[in-house]
């Protein structure tokens, strides 16, 4: 039994040196299981850069620097992770697994998995049949209960209880507490109530037939005690920066049946600066003795006291919120806690970098720079020198041989001014708004994999708002044949299978409404061909068809033409047998459901309708062949989400017939229960390929460390994101209920400190080269403001290199080779100093040139000033 932890900045080699360790062990020829434990969504990379140290992939050998995050991120890896060693024996087992992998784990060994499993849309069906049954009780959150969304805060709010340990009568006993008797607490006292009676109802109806999957780790906590597959293990957890009740408990247990768990974290040091480390001390070797190095003199800075010091520290050993490492320290203090209290022995920290130099930045002295000072205070402003800013003659011979051909003496001398004692490796891109930020991003993507040789695999992006920068970055990436993957999940609500299922029960709701009726046909899932759909829409729009005409028995002789003539019948006789057949296509199959499902039928009765229904249409064969349709024509993330909404269809179905399917419920009714269930519901794609850009969501996803990362929308309110305060318990209600010892998710204060540690991961995630692009428009064309990190990076780097695309007067000079390099491009207002072209070559299109004649075709602008020539070499400009 043991507890280590393993320390360091970002880019130290914290991660590269567990996986070196885990190397070392095997080829010990140790017995004892290797055991890595990261965060659910970096396991697939985790078990990448595994593979690469023990060398089973071809071309094995580590990519430099394993420090930080998840690739692109989608889903846990499903195998065991079973290697071979190169100079081992046989195969040797090292796992790496998450903590809900490692409960699936344990539960196949030893059982718990037998009682139906609920996701959270099952759960939110239960807790809606709940707040319906509690309608007439005057419970204070029933009057909410109506709202949109209402039933997903309340599964968020008891999710989070479960996971920080709290029971429905810890809210009970805390709404009988003597402080909730003040009047400023009598709302809180009715919230507790109200929760208390919803949690303890959903536990009792859960608890002899089903199983939360907000359970599983504390099923877990228990069922370790049963297994022997982590008795004598060494288990390393990496890529963590905080951790759940149930977490931890998992980790106390898995504490006491390791050899040793080890712990690797990202901070400067474990405690504050004002920790009091000697309080109780004894003699011994002590943490704080270990942390600084050097010998100890046996008289103090012991473990015991400096465990003292950190659990029990004085009014300047408290958490510094506002320290950038703050929610690791607090992880610090409660692991130290944990293995004060159970006896196990904490052993001399490791405190990575070694050297003096960080790994990963060891190519980039000013990355290296933004990691130690961005954050730091008073800080200290990097210079510039000369001979570091990178120049045409400094690259590639090939491409300084192009640029000397085609650049005239004046263009050099103009690029070498405005780059002059300016950053090579951090920049800061103004964009006239977020398309031609995506499509500048897009350019000098281009020229980073042209001219120095990254791979696409090599590049990420980070956007603070993926929702409105998905759309632009597909149309974009498309345009200059980028391939990229949004590490975003998607949700199943607008999938046109959802759409066709919501719409079927709107037509009889809404009595055969145009719009229900169209968006059903509209899906591409009835089996009707589009020309007859585009003509029965005509003809219904001009005939003002709707109601209960669609389903009489006689066949329609609506006349589109306003006459009274004979002869127009024969001239509509073929066009209105063509409606007919199409009208009855239509109708037929929704009678037929309809004839099972309405009246008093139970759930049960209305999803085995449902389920016909789209046998009849064919749905399954269709969602098929549009799948080998999608795999054809290379879109198979396309493939991988059709493939999955069949699938999340038929889990809804089952479980709305599991958990209410004696029930009796009308059509209103059991599509609400629909609608709550498809809510819940999103699709998680796995990248298609290995080789492209990842765009991921700041928030949620993990970064990789890559070679270059391009930060979009660094925006007010964007990066860092706002802590939105969404929960039912505002700040201060959870403030009383941490003096009643019930420790809930931080404050909407709190998360505001948390989310710079996320703006310090993010910023220190590329190895080579970093760009922060800044829009001042939206897609609205509503005024954006610069983030607040922009003004600290200018004060850090005053020489930092900005570029843009808003005003002639704005720079927009490249580093040397750069896509477009032939001149001082801009997309948005003009040029200045040489031509106008946009970065592939083309037209400027806002029609303005300033400077020179022309260059390329920019001859077709309407307005050019000043003299001078310039050749367009499209080599030079774009690789398409």
């Amino acid at each position: 039994m043991g507890l280590r932890f393993i320390y360091g900045r970002a880019g130290s080699g914290k991660s590269r040196y567990c996986l070196e360790e885990i190397k070392a062990r095997i080829k010990s020829g140790k017995e004892s299981p290797c055991i890595l434990l990261v965060p659910e969504q970096f396991s697939l990379q985790a078990e990448r850069n595994l593979a690469r140290v023990l060398g089973t992939v071809a071309g094995a050998g580590m990519e430099t620097g394993m420090e930080a995050g998840a690739g692109a991120g989608a889903g846990s890896a499903t195998g065991t992770g079973t290697v071979a060693v190169p100079g081992t024996s046989g195969i040797i087992k090292a796992e790496v697994l998450s903590f809900k992998r490692m409960a699936y784990k344990v539960f196949s060994e030893v059982g718990g998995i037998t009682r139906t499993r609920l996701n959270m849309a099952g759960k939110c069906m239960i807790i809606h049949k709940i707040l319906e049954n509690m309608e007439d009780e005057g419970n204070i959150l029933q009057s909410f209960a109506g709202r949109q969304g209402f039933v997903k805060t309340i599964s968020e709010m008891i999710a989070e209880f479960k996971k920080c340990g709290i029971k429905p009568e810890d809210l009970e006993h805390a709404s009988r507490a003597d402080i909730m008797n003040q009047k400023n607490n009598s709302l809180l006292k009715n919230k507790l109530e109200g929760l208390a009676r919803v949690y303890r109802e959903y536990e009792n109806i859960i608890s002899e037939k089903y199983m939360d999957m907000d359970d599983d780790l504390e099923i877990l906590k228990e069922k370790l005690d049963k297994t022997s597959m982590f008795d004598g293990a060494e288990v390393w957890i990496d890529e963590f920066s905080g951790f759940t009740h149930q977490e931890y408990q998992v980790i106390e247990k898995l504490m006491r049946k390791a050899y040793r768990v080890n712990v690797s974290l990202c901070t400067d040091c474990l405690f504050d600066e004002g920790m009091d480390y000697n309080a109780q001390g004894n003699t011994g070797n002590g943490i704080h003795g270990a942390i600084h190095g050097g010998a100890h003199d046996g008289t103090g800075n012991s473990i015991h006291g400096a465990m003292h010091g950190a659990i029990h520290g004085s009014t300047c050993g408290g958490i510094d919120y506002t320290d950038i490492f703050s929610p690791v320290k607090i992880v610090v203090r409660k692991l130290v806690q944990m293995a004060r209290e159970a006896g196990i022995p904490i052993e001399s920290p490791v405190v990575l970098p070694v050297s003096n130099r960080l790994h990963r930045f060891k190519d980039s002295a000013e990355l290296e720079h933004l990691e130690k000072y961005f954050f730091t205070f008073p800080f200290k402003r990097y210079e510039v020198k000369d001979d570091d800013r990178e120049t045409p003659g400094k690259i590639s011979e090939n491409i300084s041989r192009k640029i000397n051909e085609n650049i005239s003496r004046e263009t050099k001398e103009s690029i070498n001014r405005e780059t002059r004692g300016k950053t090579k490796d951090i920049s800061i891109f103004t964009a006239s708004n977020i398309y031609t930020e995506i499509e500048d991003t897009a350019i000098d993507i281009i020229r980073l994999c042209r001219d120095k040789g990254l791979r696409y695999r090599d590049i990420a992006i980070v956007c603070g708002n993926p929702a409105v920068y998905e759309k632009f970055i597909k149309a974009v990436f498309a345009q200059y044949e980028i391939p990229c993957f949004i590490d975003r999940k998607k949700d199943v609500i607008g999938h046109p299978l959802v759409q066709l299922i919501i719409s079927v029960f709107e037509i009889f709701m809404y009595n055969w409404s145009y719009e229900a009726v169209f968006r059903y046909l509209k899906t591409g899932l009835t089996g009707i061909p589009a020309e007859d759909i585009d003509l029965l829409e005509n003809y219904v729009l001009e005939c003002g068809i709707r109601g209960n005409r669609w389903t009489r028995e006689e066949d329609w002789d609506y006349i589109p033409e306003m006459t009274w003539e004979d002869e127009k019948d024969e001239k509509y006789k073929d066009l209105l047998a063509r409606v007919n057949d199409t009208r009855k296509r239509v109708v037929n199959p929704l009678l037929g459901f309809h004839a099972r499902a309405v009246g008093r039928k139970t759930a049960r009765e209305i999803c085995e309708a449902l389920f016909d229904l789209l046998c009849v249409l064919d749905v399954p064969s269709q969602i098929g062949r549009y799948i080998e349709m999608f795999k054809e024509e290379g879109e198979l993330l396309l493939a991988s989400e059709y493939r999955q909404i069949w699938n999340i269809t038929m889990e809804i179905l089952d479980q709305i017939v599991e958990l209410m399917g004696s029930e009796r419920a009308g059509l209103k009714r059991f599509l609400e229960i629909l609608k709550i269930g498809f809510g819940e519901h999103k699709t998680g794609l796995i990248p298609p390929s290995l080789d492209q850009v990842v765009i991921l969501d700041m928030e949620r996803s993990k970064i990789h460390e890559v070679d270059a990362l391009y930060v979009l929308g660094a925006n007010d309110g964007i990066f860092p994101l706002p802590a939105l305060d969404e929960s039912i318990l505002s700040d201060r209600e959870r403030e009383v209920l941490q003096v009643l010892d019930m420790e809930l998710a931080g404050s909407a204060r709190v998360k505001a400190f948390e989310s710079q540690y996320l703006v310090y991961s993010v910023l220190t995630a590329a190895r080579k080269y970093l760009r922060i692009s800044v829009p001042i428009a939206d897609q609205g064309g509503g005024t954006l403001r610069p983030s607040i990190i922009i003004s600290r990076l200018k004060r850090i780097f005053p020489g930092i290199l900005e570029t843009g695309n808003i005003t002639p007067g704005m720079s927009t000079a490249r580093p040397a080779g750069h896509a477009g390099s032939t001149g001082i491009t801009s997309i948005g207002g003009g040029s200045c100093g040489t031509g106008s072209t946009d970065r592939t070559g083309r037209t400027d299109r806002t029609g303005s040139t300033a400077g020179t004649g022309k260059t390329g075709d920019a001859d077709k602008t309407s307005d050019t000033a000043g003299t001078g020539n310039e050749t367009y070499d499209p080599d030079l400009v774009s690789n398409r």
